[in-house]
């Protein structure tokens, strides 16, 4: 698994938000536990271009890994999933 560096971890009455660097690529995990989601948003050349950073929805973590070609994005996820799971304990 590659290098993953959490930069921002906020949980609330909504969800946990997790925003992470991998190698160049920096992208934002939302667990929504209002939702029972993951959303995912890499900050790419379109999101810095138009700010709207509503990303890509998935039904779990795993819907989430599948969706994404890249591996620093996939690293990023797992990275946002084992946090999320260790603060549930």
């Amino acid at each position: 698994m590659a290098s993953v560096l959490i930069t921002h971890h906020l949980k609330n009455s909504h969800g946990t938000y997790i925003e992470a660097v991998c190698d160049k690529t920096t992208a934002t995990v939302n667990y929504s536990t209002l939702f029972d989601t993951v959303r995912v948003c890499v900050h790419n050349a379109s999101n810095r271009a138009f700010r709207i950073g509503a990303g890509k929805a998935f039904k779990d973590f795993d819907a989430a890994v599948v969706g994404y070609k890249s591996g620093a994005v996939k690293a990023i996820i797992e990275a946002a999933r084992d946090a999320i799971t260790n603060e549930a304990k």
